[in-house]
């Protein structure tokens, strides 16, 4: 399998969260068969209360683990036989939103989220999740690319930044707001997860495989068409960043990190956040509005592969260092994607 094929198949944990098998080589590893087992909603719709499992802290967090207000968005099954939005709120309550059978990635707008199905945009307010919003069709230039779309942003001023990927293919561009289509040069070639996120107008955070096969941050430049590395730190499975572009979270094999963004980009990296076990794989990142709590998708691998007991775990800021505040199981058995909503 190419380095590209084990990436796509690990953003589909997404998909089918097998890649992380054990024995797998960091950046670049077969993945095994089978899909991920978890508990479903045989409802498809209202609350399903899961509390927190275990309770993770004895400090009470802004009234809530996901501040006051505070929800997370994401992409599952589940919900009507097929994949549509969930939200955890801040009672630590998942609700099932909306189906939204074809959609491929979610990402987040300044006002609400993004669902790309297809080769449209569907962008939805925060007050109007449940129904589709305002739906925009990209036109590529030239023909639209086969692979779906892996993995979207917005900018503050509504660009959009796009990925699409399958086993075949990796490519990346960009989006005016009227759906026209601009492709990213240069880009990736191979990663290890098919991400973008929006720094500013003009740079865009990736990751990138360099010549050693090590899978490192990277930034482009879509003004001066470069793209530089990030030598901070290595072997890098998932990223996100916070809405106001100034905090980065990000997992290896071993553990998560947090941090600002020029600790990872040229300066020191922190200290871990929370470490991983051999069995935990974690997918799904997601920040709050100023990178003060980390969220992620996490589940156990079993020895034959497949990844189950998905929860949604959370760490907060404090002064004395990251604490736990989160651990709701969830009720889908395969998420693509989650973005944080204030």
């Amino acid at each position: 399998m190419s380095k590209t094929g084990a990436a796509i198949r690990f953003a589909a944990v997404v998909a089918t969260v097998v890649l992380l098998s054990a024995g797998c080589a960091a950046g670049g590893a077969q993945a095994p068969s089978g899909l991920v087992s978890g508990r479903i909603s045989s409802s498809g719709a209202g609350p399903i209360h899961t509390g927190m499992l275990p309770p993770p802290s004895e400090k009470v967090w802004d009234s809530s683990p996901l501040g006051s207000g505070g929800r997370l968005i994401v992409l599952a099954d589940g919900i009507a036989g097929g994949l549509g939005l969930w939200a955890l709120d801040p009672g630590s309550q998942w609700t099932a939103l909306a189906s939204t059978p074809d959609a491929a990635a979610l990402g987040r707008t300044a006002d609400g989220v993004a669902i790309a199905a297809g080769h449209q945009i569907d962008v939805r307010s925060r007050s109007g999740l449940s129904a589709s919003g305002s739906v925009t069709t990209l036109k590529w230039p030239g023909a639209a690319p086969a692979a779906p779309i892996a993995s979207l942003d917005s900018s503050p001023a509504g660009r959009l930044a796009i990925v699409t990927a399958d086993e075949q293919s990796l490519d990346y561009a960009v989006a005016a707001s009227d759906g026209t289509v601009t492709t990213l040069t240069p880009a990736p070639t191979q990663s290890f997860t098919p991400l973008v996120a929006w720094l500013d107008e003009t740079h865009l955070l990736v990751l990138t495989t360099d010549n050693q096969q090590v899978s490192r941050l990277a930034v482009v430049d879509t003004g001066a068409q470069t793209m530089k590395p990030a030598t901070a730190m290595g072997d890098l499975r998932v990223f996100a960043l916070s809405s106001d572009r100034q905090t980065i979270a990000v997992a290896t094999e071993a553990a998560i990190y947090a941090g600002p963004v020029a600790a990872f980009l040229g300066g020191t990296p922190p200290p871990p956040i929370a470490a991983l076990d051999a069995a935990e794989v974690v997918w799904g990142l997601a920040l709050d509005s100023d990178g003060s709590k980390v969220f992620a998708l996490a589940g156990r691998m079993a020895p034959d592969g497949k990844v189950g007991a998905l929860h949604e775990i959370g760490y907060a800021s404090e002064d004395s260092g990251w604490t736990k505040v989160l651990d709701s199981s969830a009720p889908f058995g395969r998420a693509l994607s989650q973005v944080y909503m204030p």
